[in-house]
């Protein structure tokens, strides 16, 4: 479980180790802050009323801090049983799924988005093109029929070639990776189209200390900045889960960057200009 005692997890406060953690991480945010290539951000002719519903864009002209989080898979039952700790902090997030129609509509009831994330979650590097079109595309045709936008694509693995984010964003309005490096963005820069999400899952920091210590810098680094954005992901929310967080990290997470006055965004919000 790692030393938690160093910790104090009924009070967040902002420790100077996190302010400076924070500043040097800006830094490298302002020097390397991931910017799309120009091939990959291109418009591709997306028509968003077959992504999103037809709805007046927001003026993005006032851009603020916070964190993009998303889930992936299908773990549905963990998810709906966090309802009420999203709901405790004010926190909306997308779920990558791979189905389930019913799900993801009473998590849009909720506030909630949905992004895609294929049925089957094959490695799309190593499937034919029939297979490639049948579960990035295909396959979702039953969730946005059902009702469900889908502004957001995210590959299984976080594994792709350059070709498909091109054939991907005709269809989605974002495109999403994944990878252990945290990546900070504007809103912008979400929006014009592919992405990295650094993964937050238990098996990827095992340790508690370091988990909120690098919490707090990268929550830190948006708040100093003002108008960047992080994306986090993780999988199931469950306390043995190696792909997935335990519920009080997670609460951690929710709870620093309310207490911080960060906002919470989703890719469908992103992707209208909110």
């Amino acid at each position: 479980m790692g030393d938690r005692k160093t910790v104090n997890m009924k009070k967040t406060r902002i420790p100077l180790i996190w302010v400076l953690g924070g500043l040097i991480l800006l830094t490298l945010a302002v020097n390397s802050c991931a910017t799309i290539p120009a091939e990959d951000a291109k418009d591709s002719e997306v028509v968003m009323d077959d992504i999103v519903p037809a709805e007046a864009a927001q003026d993005v002209s006032e851009t603020e801090a916070g964190i993009l989080l998303g889930f992936d898979d299908n773990y549905y039952a963990g998810w709906e049983a966090a309802f009420s700790l999203f709901d405790r902090y004010g926190a909306k997030v997308t779920f990558f799924v791979q189905g389930n129609p019913a799900f993801c509509l009473n998590a849009l009831e909720k506030g909630h988005d949905i992004g895609y994330h294929t049925e089957n979650h094959v490695d799309l590097r190593n499937v034919d093109r029939a297979t490639w079109t049948y579960e990035t595309l295909d396959s979702a045709r039953a969730l946005r029929e059902s009702g469900v936008p889908l502004a957001a694509f995210a590959y299984p693995f976080g594994f792709s070639d350059p070709w498909m984010n091109e054939e991907l964003l005709q269809h989605y309005a974002i495109i999403r990776g994944f990878g252990v490096t945290p990546r900070f963005y504007t809103k912008e820069e979400i929006a014009s189209g592919v992405i990295t999400s650094k993964s937050i899952d238990n098996t990827v920091i095992p340790d508690d200390a370091a988990f909120y210590e690098m919490i707090g810098e990268l929550l830190q680094t948006v708040k100093a900045a003002g108008n960047l954005i992080v994306p986090l992901t993780t999988h199931n929310i469950d306390d043995g889960a190696q792909w997935g967080i335990r519920r009080d990290r997670l609460e951690f997470l929710l709870r620093t960057a309310s207490e911080m006055g960060l906002r919470f965004y989703t890719y469908r919000e992103v992707a209208l200009g909110r």
